[in-house]
Protein backbone atom coordinates (compact mmCIF):
# COMPACT_ATOMS: atom_id res chain seq x y z
CA UNK A 1 0.00 0.00 0.00
CA UNK A 2 2.84 2.19 0.62
CA UNK A 3 4.37 2.04 -2.87
CA UNK A 4 0.87 2.58 -4.12
CA UNK A 5 0.65 5.90 -2.07
CA UNK A 6 4.55 6.50 -3.32
CA UNK A 7 3.16 6.64 -6.97
CA UNK A 8 0.24 8.11 -6.75
CA UNK A 9 1.83 11.46 -4.54
CA UNK A 10 4.47 11.16 -7.28
CA UNK A 11 1.61 11.06 -10.07
CA UNK A 12 -0.41 13.37 -8.14
CA UNK A 13 1.97 16.46 -7.22
CA UNK A 14 3.98 16.70 -10.50
CA UNK A 15 0.53 17.17 -12.53
CA UNK A 16 -0.24 20.20 -9.50
CA UNK A 17 2.90 21.15 -9.60
CA UNK A 18 3.00 21.66 -13.14
CA UNK A 19 2.56 25.56 -14.20
CA UNK A 20 0.12 23.80 -17.31
CA UNK A 21 -2.10 22.42 -14.71
CA UNK A 22 -2.65 25.58 -13.85
CA UNK A 23 -3.08 27.37 -16.83
CA UNK A 24 -5.35 25.50 -17.69
CA UNK A 25 -7.54 24.84 -14.61
CA UNK A 26 -7.90 29.07 -14.73
CA UNK A 27 -8.35 29.31 -18.44
CA UNK A 28 -11.16 26.76 -18.48
CA UNK A 29 -13.55 28.65 -16.36
CA UNK A 30 -12.82 31.79 -18.28
CA UNK A 31 -12.97 30.25 -21.90
CA UNK A 32 -16.77 28.78 -20.25
CA UNK A 33 -17.89 32.30 -19.61
CA UNK A 34 -16.77 33.59 -22.60
CA UNK A 35 -18.39 31.06 -24.49
CA UNK A 36 -21.66 32.23 -22.44
CA UNK A 37 -21.33 35.57 -22.71
CA UNK A 38 -19.95 36.48 -25.50
CA UNK A 39 -22.67 35.61 -27.77
CA UNK A 40 -25.05 37.89 -25.13
CA UNK A 41 -22.24 40.95 -25.57
CA UNK A 42 -22.44 40.21 -29.86
CA UNK A 43 -26.44 39.95 -29.63
CA UNK A 44 -26.77 43.56 -28.14
CA UNK A 45 -24.32 45.15 -30.12
CA UNK A 46 -25.33 43.60 -33.15
CA UNK A 47 -27.57 46.14 -35.24
CA UNK A 48 -31.68 44.81 -35.18
CA UNK A 49 -32.24 43.58 -38.71
CA UNK A 50 -34.36 45.68 -41.19
CA UNK A 51 -36.03 44.97 -44.42
CA UNK A 52 -37.12 47.34 -47.06
CA UNK A 53 -40.02 45.11 -49.09
CA UNK A 54 -41.63 46.20 -52.42
CA UNK A 55 -45.16 45.05 -52.74
CA UNK A 56 -47.30 44.56 -55.67
CA UNK A 57 -50.61 43.91 -55.69
CA UNK A 58 -51.68 44.65 -52.15
CA UNK A 59 -54.80 47.33 -54.08
CA UNK A 60 -56.72 44.03 -54.54
CA UNK A 61 -56.81 43.66 -50.79
CA UNK A 62 -56.02 47.03 -49.08
CA UNK A 63 -57.04 50.47 -49.50
CA UNK A 64 -54.54 53.52 -50.33
CA UNK A 65 -51.73 52.74 -47.63
CA UNK A 66 -53.91 51.07 -45.14
CA UNK A 67 -51.01 47.95 -45.29
CA UNK A 68 -48.76 50.60 -43.67
CA UNK A 69 -50.34 49.78 -40.48
CA UNK A 70 -48.57 47.08 -39.89
CA UNK A 71 -45.25 48.13 -40.66
CA UNK A 72 -42.55 48.97 -37.63
CA UNK A 73 -39.02 50.34 -37.11
CA UNK A 74 -37.64 47.66 -38.62
CA UNK A 75 -40.28 46.76 -41.43
CA UNK A 76 -40.34 49.91 -44.21
CA UNK A 77 -42.80 49.06 -47.74
CA UNK A 78 -42.67 50.76 -51.06
CA UNK A 79 -45.95 50.00 -52.92
CA UNK A 80 -46.04 49.98 -56.50
CA UNK A 81 -49.34 48.82 -59.22
CA UNK A 82 -45.97 47.98 -61.74
CA UNK A 83 -45.85 44.02 -63.79
CA UNK A 84 -44.14 41.49 -62.17
CA UNK A 85 -41.52 41.86 -64.70
CA UNK A 86 -40.73 45.50 -64.03
CA UNK A 87 -40.69 44.80 -60.06
CA UNK A 88 -37.80 41.94 -60.41
CA UNK A 89 -36.17 44.68 -62.70
CA UNK A 90 -36.51 47.28 -60.15
CA UNK A 91 -35.61 45.39 -56.95
CA UNK A 92 -32.73 44.33 -59.15
CA UNK A 93 -31.10 47.64 -59.78
CA UNK A 94 -32.13 49.47 -56.10
CA UNK A 95 -29.61 49.77 -53.69
CA UNK A 96 -32.32 50.13 -50.69
CA UNK A 97 -34.88 47.81 -51.43
CA UNK A 98 -34.40 44.02 -50.11
CA UNK A 99 -36.93 41.84 -51.34
CA UNK A 100 -40.36 41.67 -53.52
CA UNK A 101 -43.38 40.95 -52.13
CA UNK A 102 -45.77 39.61 -54.96
CA UNK A 103 -49.80 39.77 -53.72
CA UNK A 104 -51.13 38.57 -57.22
CA UNK A 105 -49.76 35.03 -56.21
CA UNK A 106 -52.67 34.36 -53.49
CA UNK A 107 -55.52 33.12 -54.02
CA UNK A 108 -57.68 33.75 -50.87
CA UNK A 109 -61.09 32.07 -52.86
CA UNK A 110 -59.25 28.70 -53.11
CA UNK A 111 -57.54 29.70 -49.26
CA UNK A 112 -54.33 29.77 -50.96
CA UNK A 113 -52.12 32.55 -49.08
CA UNK A 114 -48.54 31.35 -49.95
CA UNK A 115 -47.43 33.88 -51.45
CA UNK A 116 -44.36 34.60 -53.67
CA UNK A 117 -41.05 36.30 -52.23
CA UNK A 118 -37.95 36.94 -54.50
CA UNK A 119 -34.72 38.73 -53.14
CA UNK A 120 -31.46 39.64 -54.65
CA UNK A 121 -29.44 37.64 -52.80
CA UNK A 122 -30.05 34.76 -49.99
CA UNK A 123 -31.61 36.77 -46.60
CA UNK A 124 -29.90 36.54 -43.27
CA UNK A 125 -32.00 34.14 -41.02
CA UNK A 126 -32.88 36.70 -38.76
CA UNK A 127 -33.91 39.34 -41.19
CA UNK A 128 -36.35 36.00 -42.80
CA UNK A 129 -37.70 35.69 -39.77
CA UNK A 130 -38.42 39.45 -39.84
CA UNK A 131 -40.15 39.66 -43.17
CA UNK A 132 -41.79 36.19 -42.93
CA UNK A 133 -43.82 37.69 -39.40
CA UNK A 134 -44.69 40.67 -41.19
CA UNK A 135 -45.96 38.67 -44.29
CA UNK A 136 -47.88 36.35 -42.01
CA UNK A 137 -49.55 38.93 -40.15
CA UNK A 138 -51.17 40.54 -43.85
CA UNK A 139 -52.10 37.24 -44.32
CA UNK A 140 -54.18 36.88 -41.77
CA UNK A 141 -55.57 39.89 -42.00
CA UNK A 142 -56.49 39.41 -45.37
CA UNK A 143 -58.15 36.31 -44.15
CA UNK A 144 -59.99 37.24 -41.36
CA UNK A 145 -61.64 39.72 -44.30
CA UNK A 146 -62.21 37.24 -46.28
CA UNK A 147 -64.05 35.03 -43.82
CA UNK A 148 -66.07 38.21 -42.67
CA UNK A 149 -64.76 37.81 -39.26
CA UNK A 150 -65.63 40.64 -36.51
CA UNK A 151 -62.44 42.22 -35.39
CA UNK A 152 -62.92 41.13 -31.49
CA UNK A 153 -63.64 37.54 -32.18
CA UNK A 154 -60.46 37.36 -34.77
CA UNK A 155 -58.11 39.28 -31.56
CA UNK A 156 -59.60 36.26 -29.28
CA UNK A 157 -58.93 33.86 -31.97
CA UNK A 158 -55.31 34.99 -32.63
CA UNK A 159 -54.33 35.27 -28.87
CA UNK A 160 -51.43 33.45 -28.06
CA UNK A 161 -51.73 29.77 -26.08
CA UNK A 162 -48.48 28.71 -23.89
CA UNK A 163 -49.13 25.60 -22.41
CA UNK A 164 -47.44 24.57 -18.94
CA UNK A 165 -46.19 21.58 -18.29
CA UNK A 166 -45.97 20.02 -15.07
CA UNK A 167 -45.27 16.26 -13.23
CA UNK A 168 -48.37 15.25 -10.73
CA UNK A 169 -46.46 16.33 -7.72
CA UNK A 170 -46.40 20.01 -9.35
CA UNK A 171 -43.24 20.33 -10.36
CA UNK A 172 -42.68 22.39 -13.00
CA UNK A 173 -41.03 20.84 -16.52
CA UNK A 174 -39.55 21.63 -19.55
CA UNK A 175 -37.61 19.68 -22.11
CA UNK A 176 -35.58 22.31 -22.69
CA UNK A 177 -34.72 22.77 -19.71
CA UNK A 178 -33.63 18.96 -19.56
CA UNK A 179 -32.07 19.67 -23.00
CA UNK A 180 -29.74 22.17 -21.89
CA UNK A 181 -28.62 20.20 -19.04
CA UNK A 182 -28.46 16.94 -20.69
CA UNK A 183 -26.05 18.42 -23.30
CA UNK A 184 -23.86 20.18 -21.02
CA UNK A 185 -22.95 17.53 -18.75
CA UNK A 186 -22.99 14.94 -22.00
CA UNK A 187 -20.18 17.00 -23.71
CA UNK A 188 -18.52 17.81 -20.51
CA UNK A 189 -18.33 14.25 -19.47
CA UNK A 190 -17.10 13.44 -23.14
CA UNK A 191 -14.30 15.96 -23.14
CA UNK A 192 -13.09 14.65 -19.69
CA UNK A 193 -12.88 11.02 -20.50
CA UNK A 194 -11.18 11.68 -23.53
CA UNK A 195 -8.53 13.88 -22.10
CA UNK A 196 -7.29 11.75 -18.86
CA UNK A 197 -7.89 8.64 -20.59
CA UNK A 198 -5.45 10.01 -23.14
CA UNK A 199 -3.29 11.29 -20.60
CA UNK A 200 -2.90 7.80 -19.30
CA UNK A 201 -1.82 6.32 -22.33
CA UNK A 202 0.69 9.01 -23.16
CA UNK A 203 1.82 8.49 -19.23
CA UNK A 204 2.55 4.87 -20.03
CA UNK A 205 4.09 5.06 -23.50
CA UNK A 206 6.44 7.86 -21.88
CA UNK A 207 7.93 5.86 -19.10
CA UNK A 208 8.45 2.56 -21.33
CA UNK A 209 10.22 4.71 -23.83
CA UNK A 210 12.17 6.16 -21.62
CA UNK A 211 12.53 2.71 -19.51
CA UNK A 212 12.09 4.64 -16.24
CA UNK A 213 9.45 1.50 -15.67
CA UNK A 214 13.24 -0.87 -15.29
CA UNK A 215 13.89 1.55 -12.30
CA UNK A 216 10.41 1.65 -10.41
CA UNK A 217 9.68 -1.53 -10.62
CA UNK A 218 12.88 -2.87 -8.98
CA UNK A 219 11.30 -1.40 -5.65
CA UNK A 220 7.63 -2.39 -6.20
CA UNK A 221 4.77 -4.67 -8.11
CA UNK A 222 3.38 -3.92 -11.52
CA UNK A 223 -0.03 -3.28 -9.64
CA UNK A 224 0.95 -0.78 -7.55
CA UNK A 225 2.48 0.83 -10.33
CA UNK A 226 -0.13 1.12 -12.99
CA UNK A 227 -3.56 1.45 -9.76
CA UNK A 228 -1.37 4.82 -8.16
CA UNK A 229 -0.30 5.75 -11.60
CA UNK A 230 -4.14 5.47 -12.58
CA UNK A 231 -5.46 6.63 -9.59
CA UNK A 232 -3.14 10.05 -9.42
CA UNK A 233 -4.38 10.58 -12.59
CA UNK A 234 -8.06 10.31 -11.68
CA UNK A 235 -7.16 12.59 -8.66
CA UNK A 236 -6.13 15.21 -10.75
CA UNK A 237 -9.14 15.31 -12.83
CA UNK A 238 -11.35 15.60 -10.00
CA UNK A 239 -9.28 18.34 -8.87
CA UNK A 240 -9.63 20.33 -11.40
CA UNK A 241 -13.02 19.84 -12.03
CA UNK A 242 -14.01 20.75 -8.35
CA UNK A 243 -11.43 23.70 -9.23
CA UNK A 244 -13.25 24.55 -12.13
CA UNK A 245 -16.50 24.49 -10.62
CA UNK A 246 -15.60 26.93 -7.77
CA UNK A 247 -14.02 29.25 -10.26
CA UNK A 248 -17.09 29.45 -12.62
CA UNK A 249 -19.28 30.32 -9.51
CA UNK A 250 -17.11 32.78 -8.88
CA UNK A 251 -15.95 34.35 -12.17
CA UNK A 252 -20.07 34.77 -13.76
CA UNK A 253 -21.32 36.87 -11.12
CA UNK A 254 -18.58 39.16 -11.16
CA UNK A 255 -18.26 38.86 -14.88
CA UNK A 256 -22.03 39.62 -15.30
CA UNK A 257 -22.21 42.48 -12.90
CA UNK A 258 -19.16 43.76 -15.38
CA UNK A 259 -21.25 43.80 -18.31
CA UNK A 260 -24.32 44.57 -17.14
CA UNK A 261 -23.95 48.55 -17.07
CA UNK A 262 -22.20 47.69 -20.68
CA UNK A 263 -25.28 45.86 -22.18
CA UNK A 264 -27.80 48.51 -20.50
CA UNK A 265 -25.91 51.79 -22.06
CA UNK A 266 -25.90 49.94 -25.30
CA UNK A 267 -29.59 48.50 -25.23
CA UNK A 268 -30.98 51.00 -22.51
CA UNK A 269 -34.61 51.57 -24.76
CA UNK A 270 -35.17 47.54 -25.30
CA UNK A 271 -35.89 45.49 -22.68
CA UNK A 272 -33.35 42.99 -20.63
CA UNK A 273 -34.51 39.73 -22.01
CA UNK A 274 -34.42 41.36 -25.54
CA UNK A 275 -31.53 42.29 -25.16
CA UNK A 276 -30.00 39.33 -24.23
CA UNK A 277 -31.69 37.15 -26.48
CA UNK A 278 -31.66 33.63 -27.03
CA UNK A 279 -28.63 32.97 -24.28
CA UNK A 280 -31.22 34.89 -21.82
CA UNK A 281 -33.68 32.15 -22.53
CA UNK A 282 -31.46 29.71 -21.72
CA UNK A 283 -30.17 31.61 -18.84
CA UNK A 284 -33.38 31.96 -17.37
CA UNK A 285 -34.14 28.24 -17.86
CA UNK A 286 -30.93 26.99 -16.40
CA UNK A 287 -32.03 28.86 -13.22
CA UNK A 288 -35.63 27.28 -13.59
CA UNK A 289 -33.30 23.51 -13.70
CA UNK A 290 -31.65 24.41 -10.00
CA UNK A 291 -34.96 25.18 -8.69
CA UNK A 292 -36.56 21.49 -9.78
CA UNK A 293 -33.31 19.46 -9.51
CA UNK A 294 -30.96 19.04 -6.78
CA UNK A 295 -27.66 20.23 -7.79
CA UNK A 296 -25.74 18.59 -4.66
CA UNK A 297 -27.19 15.37 -5.56
CA UNK A 298 -27.12 15.98 -9.82
CA UNK A 299 -23.18 16.79 -9.16
CA UNK A 300 -22.35 13.62 -6.72
CA UNK A 301 -23.88 11.50 -8.91
CA UNK A 302 -21.61 12.87 -12.17
CA UNK A 303 -18.83 12.97 -10.40
CA UNK A 304 -19.51 9.10 -9.28
CA UNK A 305 -19.84 8.24 -13.21
CA UNK A 306 -16.99 10.22 -14.48
CA UNK A 307 -14.78 8.50 -11.65
CA UNK A 308 -15.68 5.22 -12.75
CA UNK A 309 -16.21 6.09 -16.42
CA UNK A 310 -12.56 7.51 -16.33
CA UNK A 311 -11.14 4.43 -14.57
CA UNK A 312 -12.63 2.01 -16.89
CA UNK A 313 -11.19 3.54 -19.83
CA UNK A 314 -8.15 4.63 -18.29
CA UNK A 315 -8.04 0.81 -18.18
CA UNK A 316 -8.76 0.66 -21.27
CA UNK A 317 -5.86 2.81 -22.56
CA UNK A 318 -3.31 1.29 -20.36
CA UNK A 319 -3.64 -2.07 -21.85
CA UNK A 320 -3.58 -0.31 -25.46
CA UNK A 321 -0.05 1.56 -24.34
CA UNK A 322 1.29 -1.78 -22.62
CA UNK A 323 0.52 -3.82 -25.64
CA UNK A 324 2.17 -1.70 -28.18
CA UNK A 325 5.73 -0.84 -28.95
CA UNK A 326 5.32 3.05 -30.24
CA UNK A 327 3.62 6.02 -29.84
CA UNK A 328 2.59 5.76 -33.24
CA UNK A 329 0.89 2.75 -32.93
CA UNK A 330 -0.75 3.44 -29.79
CA UNK A 331 -1.87 6.91 -31.50
CA UNK A 332 -3.88 3.87 -34.49
CA UNK A 333 -5.12 1.43 -31.64
CA UNK A 334 -6.88 4.54 -29.27
CA UNK A 335 -9.22 4.62 -31.96
CA UNK A 336 -10.73 1.81 -30.53
CA UNK A 337 -10.76 3.02 -27.42
CA UNK A 338 -12.48 6.05 -28.46
CA UNK A 339 -15.06 4.38 -30.32
CA UNK A 340 -17.25 3.66 -27.53
CA UNK A 341 -17.49 7.04 -26.78
CA UNK A 342 -17.83 8.30 -29.88
CA UNK A 343 -21.17 5.86 -29.84
CA UNK A 344 -22.56 7.39 -26.87
CA UNK A 345 -22.55 10.82 -28.19
CA UNK A 346 -23.93 10.09 -31.47
CA UNK A 347 -26.53 8.13 -29.53
CA UNK A 348 -27.32 11.25 -27.61
CA UNK A 349 -29.57 12.67 -29.89
CA UNK A 350 -32.00 9.01 -29.24
CA UNK A 351 -31.60 9.48 -25.47
CA UNK A 352 -32.61 12.85 -25.11
CA UNK A 353 -35.38 12.38 -27.71
CA UNK A 354 -37.20 9.48 -25.75
CA UNK A 355 -35.40 9.46 -22.63
CA UNK A 356 -37.93 6.84 -21.12
CA UNK A 357 -37.83 4.10 -23.97
CA UNK A 358 -36.46 0.79 -23.81
CA UNK A 359 -33.56 1.07 -26.26
CA UNK A 360 -32.21 4.69 -23.98
CA UNK A 361 -33.04 2.93 -20.97
CA UNK A 362 -30.85 -0.02 -21.88
CA UNK A 363 -27.98 1.99 -23.16
CA UNK A 364 -27.28 3.92 -20.46
CA UNK A 365 -27.11 -0.15 -18.68
CA UNK A 366 -24.18 -0.29 -21.40
CA UNK A 367 -21.05 0.08 -18.73
CA UNK A 368 -18.67 1.95 -21.63
CA UNK A 369 -21.52 4.45 -22.89
CA UNK A 370 -23.09 4.82 -19.57
CA UNK A 371 -20.81 7.87 -18.09
CA UNK A 372 -22.36 10.12 -21.47
CA UNK A 373 -25.67 8.42 -21.98
CA UNK A 374 -27.01 7.95 -17.81
CA UNK A 375 -26.18 11.80 -16.90
CA UNK A 376 -27.99 12.88 -20.46
CA UNK A 377 -31.07 11.01 -18.83
CA UNK A 378 -30.86 12.22 -15.61
CA UNK A 379 -32.47 15.90 -15.68
CA UNK A 380 -35.82 14.15 -17.59
CA UNK A 381 -36.05 12.41 -13.70
CA UNK A 382 -34.87 9.07 -14.26
CA UNK A 383 -35.65 6.24 -11.67
CA UNK A 384 -33.48 5.99 -8.62
CA UNK A 385 -33.18 2.80 -9.24
CA UNK A 386 -32.16 3.08 -12.86
CA UNK A 387 -29.09 5.27 -12.10
CA UNK A 388 -27.99 3.06 -9.27
CA UNK A 389 -28.39 0.08 -11.05
CA UNK A 390 -26.02 1.70 -14.00
CA UNK A 391 -23.67 3.01 -11.48
CA UNK A 392 -23.25 -0.72 -10.25
CA UNK A 393 -22.49 -2.03 -13.77
CA UNK A 394 -19.96 0.79 -14.85
CA UNK A 395 -18.28 0.37 -11.02
CA UNK A 396 -18.05 -3.76 -11.51
CA UNK A 397 -17.02 -3.30 -15.31
CA UNK A 398 -14.29 -0.72 -14.43
CA UNK A 399 -13.09 -2.90 -11.53
CA UNK A 400 -12.66 -5.82 -13.92
CA UNK A 401 -11.18 -3.96 -16.54
CA UNK A 402 -8.57 -2.73 -14.22
CA UNK A 403 -7.71 -6.00 -13.38
CA UNK A 404 -7.49 -7.18 -16.58
CA UNK A 405 -5.08 -4.35 -17.42
CA UNK A 406 -2.68 -4.95 -14.62
CA UNK A 407 -2.30 -8.11 -15.97
CA UNK A 408 -1.34 -7.01 -19.45
CA UNK A 409 0.57 -4.26 -18.29
CA UNK A 410 3.00 -6.43 -16.15
CA UNK A 411 3.42 -8.88 -19.24
CA UNK A 412 4.01 -6.08 -21.34
CA UNK A 413 5.90 -2.83 -19.86
CA UNK A 414 9.42 -4.45 -20.34
CA UNK A 415 9.13 -5.47 -23.72
CA UNK A 416 11.26 -3.33 -25.98
CA UNK A 417 10.82 -3.24 -29.90
CA UNK A 418 8.00 -5.93 -30.15
CA UNK A 419 4.61 -5.86 -29.24
CA UNK A 420 2.30 -8.20 -27.53
CA UNK A 421 0.88 -11.12 -29.89
CA UNK A 422 -3.11 -11.54 -29.70
CA UNK A 423 -1.92 -15.12 -28.65
CA UNK A 424 0.53 -13.62 -25.77
CA UNK A 425 -2.74 -11.17 -25.01
CA UNK A 426 -5.63 -14.55 -24.94
CA UNK A 427 -3.07 -16.75 -22.50
CA UNK A 428 -2.52 -14.12 -20.34
CA UNK A 429 -5.99 -13.17 -19.65
CA UNK A 430 -6.96 -16.08 -19.18
CA UNK A 431 -4.45 -17.25 -16.50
Amino acid sequence: MSKFTTVFKREYLSSIKNKWFWIATIAGPLIFVGIFFVPIILSVLEKDPTANILIIGSDKFFLNDEIKKFTNDNISIELSVETVEEAKNKLRNSDTLDVLADFNSINPENNDYDISILSKQALGFSQEILISDFIVQIMQDIRIQKEKIPTEQAERINKEISPEFSTLDSEKTSSFQAFILAYGIASLMYFLILFYSSKIMSSVQEEKKNRIVEVLLSSMNTSSLLFGKIFGVLAVGLTQIVLWGILSLISIPIIAFIIYPILGSVGSNIPPSDDLGSMSVIWSELQVITENLNIFILFIIFLGFLFFGLLLYAGIFACIASSTDSEAEAQNLSIFGFLPVIMSLLSLNVTIDNPTSNITAILSMIPFISPINMMARIPFNVPIWEIILSLIILILTSIIVILLASKLYKAGILLYGEKLSWKHIKTIFLK
